[in-house]
């Protein structure tokens, strides 16, 4: 077995994230979290002279930042949250060659730089989605039994894959990078449950029994088969394919284009009208505080149409057309 050099000052970001970061400061390092440590990894090099440890200062990540807020890709800019994204990956990676410390991950740092460069990250913006409105969910649903032609799984129609992952979404509100990962013996089929393992639900740290409506456990038994996973979608296809076929099947059915993260906001909103904890629990959300972004919407809408304000004023005004 040839040994490596010991990591020091001209050792460069990259390598510096293989050997120290990933085992020392990622705790499970699933391929979601992975992709976007490599994303911001490969723009680094892209996009700077890929300088090692001690030829990174201010004005390295400086340039780097306004570098990633000029990129383009596919045609477009980079969102501002994007760029906060790439710049805090790289960042959190720095902090570890800095100088040890007693909390949190800087136990875990090693002290190859006696101070490390820093930059002013661009301020989030947050985002507003529109509420998914259920009829659009259900027309494409029902497009998907008849039109689907991807993802292609041996012994199972496409549309019926479609139907069902919908379907186990709207009960359980589960993300699109959770359901992928679904093993199949996690479907617990006499229970009418799902029991999610550790490393997907990520947060919780736990298995998490997750219970599933009885017409969603119809359309799994549509899809069951001897395969590893449940919904095997990006096994053969990559994401910008399956969301590409999720697009064309909302064209077919006459609505606007939504995404995944769409239907699982809808599933939550549309819980905590019934039950706030069972929403927080379906979202896998530590706090009631993130569940209420959700709901906010509605409940403001619903609280306006109880006003009778409102009745007066329309009142009034019929009133004083007529003199």
């Amino acid at each position: 077995m040839i040994s490596q050099p010991p990591l020091g000052p001209n050792t460069y970001l990259r390598q510096f994230f293989q050997r120290h970061y990933i085992p020392h400061c990622i705790e499970d390092p699933t391929s979601r979290n992975m992709e976007g440590y490599e994303r911001a990894l490969d723009l680094w090099e892209e996009l700077t002279e890929n300088p090692t440890l001690n030829e990174i200062s201010c004005e390295t990540l400086s340039a780097f930042k306004g570098d990633l807020l000029a990129y383009r890709f596919r045609g477009r800019s980079l969102s501002v949250n994007t760029v906060h994204k790439h710049l805090s990956h790289v960042q959190w990676i720095l902090d570890q060659a800095g100088p040890p410390g007693r909390r949190g991950k800087e136990k875990t740092a090693v002290g190859i730089l006696d101070r490390v460069p820093f930059t002013k990250l661009p301020k989030r913006r947050e985002t507003y989605q529109d509420e998914v409105p259920a009829d659009d969910i259900v027309k494409v649903f029902h497009v998907a039994a008849e039109h689907a032609r991807l993802p292609r799984v041996p012994g199972v129609a496409p549309g019926h894959l479609w139907q069902a992952l919908f379907g186990l979404q709207l009960c359980t509100s589960l993300r699109i990078g959770q359901c992928s990962q679904i093993p199949m013996n996690a479907v617990k089929w006499d229970r009418m449950q799902i029991v999610l393992p550790y490393e997907i639900c990520r947060k919780s740290k736990k298995d998490e029994p997750k219970p599933v409506h009885s017409y969603v456990m119809q359309l799994l038994m549509r899809i069951r088969g001897s395969r590893e996973l449940l919904f095997p979608i990006f096994e053969e296809h990559s994401k910008k394919t399956i969301y590409d076929e999720l697009h064309r099947l909302q064209d077919l059915a006459g609505v606007p284009h939504f995404g995944f993260h769409a239907v699982r906001s809808s599933a939550i909103t549309s819980l905590s009208e019934i039950s706030g904890e069972a929403a927080q629990f379906a979202a896998g959300h530590a706090s009631m505080r993130t569940t209420r972004i959700y709901q906010k919407i509605r409940l403001l809408s619903q609280a306006q149409e109880k006003l009778t304000i409102f009745d007066a004023l329309a009142q009034g005004g019929e009133e004083s057309e007529a003199v």
